[in-house]
């Protein structure tokens, strides 16, 4: 079976493939585009369960506030999955601080 080839950087996030969202980032495709029901490429990592996924999205821009069309954030997603480690990750702020340095 072929392997399949990331053709936007939601299909990145929802595979959890870290170097193409940097590589779709950098061709830009946003990480808070919203797609099918507002879900952005964070969400779509969220759900996934892609905390690196989730952590380069926020990294390099990733809204965790932007909200789905019913109302959902990234850390809801992540919270209704059971992905507590991504809900944390959200939560502690951590990432910002490498966001000013870029």
């Amino acid at each position: 079976m072929a392997s399949e080839t990331p053709t936007s950087i939601f299909h990145a996030a929802q595979k959890g493939n870290v170097d193409d969202i940097i590589y779709f980032i950098s061709k830009d495709q946003s990480p808070n585009s919203p797609g099918c029901g507002g879900y952005t490429p964070l969400h779509i990592a969220c759900a996934f369960g892609h905390k690196d996924a989730v952590k380069t999205l926020l990294i390099n821009g990733g809204d965790p506030i932007q909200k789905t069309e019913d109302g959902k954030t990234a850390s809801d997603i992540a919270g209704a999955k059971g992905f507590m480690g991504i809900v944390e990750l959200i939560e502690r702020g951590e990432w910002k601080e490498v966001r000013k340095n870029i």
